[in-house]
């Protein structure tokens, strides 16, 4: 058997060889996702102008300023947690932390795996660390941030402007999807930076093969491209062409493996055609690549598996069609075997009185509507107009919501936009308008202002549930993804008794397995572990997004108490993604994801 930490070395090393320097970091915000490319500065005037990647020995409240407008950060120190990961992921800036970081002579040094020599076992090629050396960051280094993966890549100096440009045709790209201005780019650098080309069309291939690119763009600028390059580069093209679509294929292999799984254990059917919809976005990408390159041979294993998958979706189907379960948090907890405790839902209705009786219809509108002010000051008077104008207990609506409340000493109050834990009976009444006017803070109000502008009709997300909590022996918060990285392949549970420091534990997502257990006097037994983790990856799917799963452990129970999306890991900064879409009842599954993502 091969070592797991060879075959990790390995995967995190494989363009080791293109780069005098792949450092590892800790993974803290994924941005949007895809590597970054840019010169890096430790100077803050320069950072302020924006286009580089920030170098910080760690992250305070005085670095927001000048981080905001960085294309990525680095820093000597922090976790997933710390207030730098925080921040990015609440701007979807990438950010990762240097392992064994240390500040010298005013730059960051970490120390650079070297590979030997290429092995092979049971049909995986593979490199194994021999030893590390120290590597400088200095100011105007060109270096290569994947958020994702979790390494810095360093451009050796003879690289380094043909790798700035090819990102920065390709970020050109992203944002205006013109292939014949990414075209007219090369031909103004043809023969004059063959490595440029080549490493662009790379990135565009596998752009491709995400699913996110149309391949009549790939396919004519990798023409133009081969027109432009002596024949011993042309095969160079078509190699580094073919590894991202074996890369590509192996991945999606892993993928859709893993959707299968999903499938045959999601619990409701909005969770089958979500996943489902994912699994095809990136299929119908990488068939795209492969008959651009004229490889299709090379899927007959992924061509397999999707087969297996649209078989299983049916199945599934079939049997949640006579299942008749009231809402996903419910539908996770039957499938899971936890309990739902008692709980009072209110929507429309008690949001259309609290308007009504407050008198609120008419100050909404002006405040909306009155074109001088910008989002942050318009957030700020609707949301001080809703919680001025709070209605006592022996209003209509006062009577309506607490005359409907389980009876309990204390609850859980989670609207579309907050959750708010641990509200005493007499404090459920203000929780109740505090989660509304949350749904008029800048995030959603804008999420809401850009979907209306789209032409989508977004509407404001008034349900709020009042859940009685149990006398908690534990209690905590399940995450359904990394939540620094937003990977799908672990989750984390983080689990405390009341007034008690959190134990961590992280989990394989499909099994549920301990892959860092908590330690010594651990809180959960591994079968709550386990159902914990079915509840959660049910959820995530459901919303085709990460969660964070609220539970608590009353009288040997485990109870779910609400979700939310996990910050920073959606289309919008932290509780900025709830909002309603009408959905026409003919609409296919395609437009649902393009309108819920």
């Amino acid at each position: 058997m091969i070592p797991a930490w060879a075959l990790l070395l390995g995967a995190v090393c494989v363009r080791a060889a293109e780069s005098p320097a792949l450092l590892p970091a800790a993974a803290l915000s994924p941005g949007t996702g895809r590597p970054v490319t840019a010169r890096i500065t430790y100077d803050r005037g320069r950072a302020k102008e924006g286009g580089a990647i920030l170098v910080l020995p760690g992250f305070s409240d005085s670095d927001a300023a000048v981080a905001r407008l960085a294309e990525a950060l680095i820093l000597g120190s922090g976790g997933a947690g710390g207030r730098g990961a925080a921040f990015a992921r609440g701007r979807r800036i990438p950010a990762v932390a240097l392992e064994s970081a240390v500040w010298a002579d005013g730059v960051l040094e970490a120390r650079a795996p070297v590979l030997g020599r290429p092995q092979s076992q049971d049909g995986v090629s593979f490199q194994v660390a021999e030893k590390t050396v120290p590597v400088r960051l200095r100011e105007g280094d060109v270096v290569t941030v994947d958020p994702v993966q979790g390494t810095v890549a360093l451009s050796a100096p003879e690289d380094a402007e043909s790798d700035l440009a090819a990102a920065e045709a390709l970020r050109a790209y992203d944002g205006l999807r013109d292939g014949q201005a990414l075209r007219h780019w090369w031909a103004a650098r043809a023969g004059a930076d063959a490595r440029a080309g080549v490493a662009a069309a790379a990135g565009l291939a596998a752009r491709v093969a995400d699913g996110g690119v149309r391949a009549d763009d790939f396919s004519a600028f990798s023409r133009a491209v081969a027109a432009g390059l002596p024949p011993a580069l042309r095969k160079r093209l078509a190699e580094e062409q073919r590894r991202v679509l074996g890369e590509a294929a192996a991945q999606a292999q892993r993928s859709l493996r893993q959707e299968l799984g999903s499938v045959r254990e999601a619990a409701t059917a909005l969770a089958v055609e979500r996943i489902l919809a994912r699994a095809q976005t990136r299929w119908e990408g990488l068939q795209a690549l492969a008959a651009a390159l004229s490889e299709k041979s090379r899927l007959r294993g992924c061509a397999a598996l999707w087969q297996e998958l649209s078989r299983a979706a049916a199945q599934r189907r079939q049997v949640l069609s006579s299942a008749a379960v009231s809402d996903p948090l419910t539908a996770a907890a039957a499938a899971a075997g936890a309990e739902i405790p008692p709980r009072a839902a209110f929507g429309e209705v008690e949001w259309r009185l609290f308007l009504a009786e407050g008198r609120l219809d008419a100050p909404l509108a002006r405040i909306l509507d009155d074109a001088s002010l910008d989002l942050r000051r318009r957030s700020a008077r609707l949301r001080s107009l809703l919680l001025e104008r709070g209605l006592p207990e022996g209003s209509e609506l006062g009577r309506r919501i607490l005359g409907n409340l389980p009876p309990a000493q204390s609850y859980s109050v989670a609207g579309a936009y907050e959750v708010i834990p641990d509200v005493p009976a007499a404090g459920v009444l203000g929780a109740v308008f505090r989660a509304w006017a949350a749904g008029f803070d800048p995030g959603p109000l804008g999420a809401r202002k850009r979907a209306a502008q789209s032409g989508l009709p977004a509407l404001f997300a008034s349900s709020v549930d009042v859940t009685a909590l149990p006398q908690a022996e534990v209690s905590g918060t399940v995450f359904s993804r990394e939540p620094a990285a937003g990977r799908r392949e672990r989750l984390l549970v983080a689990a405390a008794k009341p007034g008690g420091a959190a134990q961590e534990t992280v989990l394989e997502n499909r099994t549920g397995r301990e892959l860092r257990p908590a330690g010594a006097g651990r809180l959960l037994e591994a079968r709550d572990l386990a159902v914990l983790a079915r509840a959660a990856r049910s959820l995530d799917d459901h919303e085709g997004r990460g969660v964070e799963l609220e539970f608590c452990k009353a009288a040997g129970k485990l109870y779910l108490l609400g979700s939310r999306p996990i910050a920073g890991l959606d289309e919008e900064p932290a509780r900025a993604a709830p909002f309603t879409v009408e959905v026409p009842a003919s609409a296919t599954v395609a437009p649902v994801q393009a309108l819920r993502r």
